[in-house]
């Protein structure tokens, strides 16, 4: 939308708000990425070990700070040698390590969220699944990123800074209001807002289908598996598993149908909701 606007001279604004790269669980996966692409980012590491991917306690990270000289990563190795509570966190990263020197960034990522079960992790908190859903979007990119050509960790990891550090420069640039702008904005950002014209693009976008893990963890119906079916030898839910998936899926749905609410109703003049179709289709009325 921003590209279009530019391009036909149309003034524009963009209510940043706490944006996709400032997301918590996006940034917890740039800095295990980050640290992939160089060992010796202490930065990045400390921040890995303190995330969701770890959790390591403070009396753990004391005892690495403790461990010597060098690197952090150094520190854990030598740590881990007489803290077995290390030793996963230490396996683990030199495991991705591996892998990221030759795999590509978006295959990465995947294997890290796969390995991590950070899914369930998410799963079991009161924003779980819009994390969840975020990391999947960041995944999503990535592929893109891949599919342009933009295959070492190296060069994926200076355009997710890049783009963290814009969406920050952007974010406090919003001081001034312009009357005779476009205002683009999430359906989050415009609740208790109101415009004389509002349009809502994309009104035949889907919902993005629910990836479940091999473990998921709800906070009402707890833990479900998937498990090997004996005819098929093909991994599927159990019976708990069904029922997260379908309370998953119905909450989705109402949060759409509320989001849908909101941004139909901040016009006060006219609301225009466009889509595309396929009218050459005969299969639907158009």
């Amino acid at each position: 939308f921003e590209r279009a606007l530019k391009t036909l001279g149309i003034p524009f604004r963009v209510h940043r708000g706490l944006g996709f790269f400032a997301r918590q669980e996006v940034l917890d996966l740039y800095m295990v990425l980050r640290f992939l692409d160089d060992e010796r980012d202490n930065i990045a590491l400390y921040g890995v070990l303190r995330s969701p991917y770890f959790g390591l306690s403070d009396s753990q990270l004391h005892l690495i700070h403790l461990a010597g000289d060098g690197t952090w990563f150094e520190r854990l190795k030598k740590a881990a040698e007489k803290d077995s509570g290390l030793t996963e966190a230490r396996n683990k990263l030199e495991r991705w390590m591996q892998y990221a020197r030759w795999e590509p960034a978006a295959d990465l990522a995947s294997r890290i969220i796969s390995d991590s079960n950070i899914h369930g992790v998410y799963g079991g908190l009161i924003n779980g699944q819009e994390m969840r859903a975020n990391l999947n979007m960041l995944r999503d990119r990535l592929r893109d990123m891949q599919k342009a050509g933009m295959i070492s960790l190296s060069e994926v990891v200076e355009s997710l800074r890049n783009s963290i550090e814009d969406e920050s420069r952007e974010g406090g640039a919003q001081a001034e209001e312009e009357s005779e702008v476009v205002e683009i904005m999430t359906v989050h950002a415009a609740k208790g807002l109101e415009r004389p014209i509002v349009v809502v693009p994309e009104m035949d976008s889907k919902l993005r289908p629910l990836e479940m893990d091999p473990v998921e963890i709800d906070r009402s119906l707890g833990l479900g598996v998937k498990v090997i079916d004996p005819l098929s030898m093909d991994l599927e839910p159990d019976f708990r598993m069904k029922h997260i998936r379908l309370r998953w899926k119905l909450k989705a749905e109402a949060e759409f149908q509320r989001l849908m609410y909101v941004a139909m109703t901040r016009a006060r003049d006219h609301l225009i909701m466009t889509s595309m179709t396929d009218f050459m289709s005969h299969e639907k009325d158009p």
